[in-house]
């Protein structure tokens, strides 16, 4: 949904798809609000299988028409492999991966202010949770209590709002503090600092 008329910023033909092909796309978000990606006209190629691979995050998606793919609105840009073909030519470059295990990842920038970002991998369906604690271990905050799919995932977190909208404020004071990754009987907490 781009303000223009211009809503093909490029257009690129390829003569035939063969074993497979791929295409680089950059997005760039300047509007500070979440975006979506739509997807149409793939069954053209309905012989083939098609994904869309954040490389940042190392997540793929099968596509399909009328799939939607998410960029949050702390995401200014993302450079992303569109591959189309054979299966052995998908997994060759890098598409249909997914992480073998949880893990929750140090924070970064860290220390912060007012702003940081936290990454998690999530092996398979689970119902995932991220809070926050002080030092003396009272919960200040639930950052994120949802159910998450296979992947790679990164959710930005502010300490004047609780969050990159500014829901829910929240102002922390200077300090160390811990969050907390929890899937099911899986468990790992890590350290910020928030310096003002």
């Amino acid at each position: 949904n781009l303000s223009t008329a211009y809503k093909y910023l490029m257009k690129e033909t390829r003569n035939e798809v063969g074993e497979g092909q791929i295409y680089n796309i950059e997005v760039k978000n300047l509007t500070g609000k979440e975006l979506t990606l739509n997807f149409n006209g793939l069954a053209n190629y309905d012989a083939y299988q098609v994904y869309l691979v954040d490389e940042k995050l190392n997540n793929s998606l099968k596509i399909s028409d009328d799939s939607k793919f998410q960029i949050p609105a702390h995401v200014r840009n993302t450079n992303f492999k569109l591959l189309i073909g054979l299966q052995s030519f998908i997994q060759s470059n890098g598409g249909n991966t997914v992480p073998t295990q949880f893990a929750l990842y140090q924070n970064y920038p860290n220390p912060f202010n007012p702003t940081t970002v936290i990454r998690y991998s999530v092996p398979k369906l689970s119902k995932v949770s991220i809070k926050l604690f002080d030092l003396l271990g009272n919960e200040i905050k639930t950052l994120l209590n949802e159910e998450k799919s296979p992947g790679n995932y990164e959710l930005e977190f502010s300490a004047k709002g609780g969050s990159a909208s500014g829901e829910d404020a929240l102002s922390l004071a200077s300090g160390v503090y811990v969050y907390k990754f929890q899937a099911g009987s899986f468990t790992q907490s890590k350290k910020m600092i928030m310096l003002r």
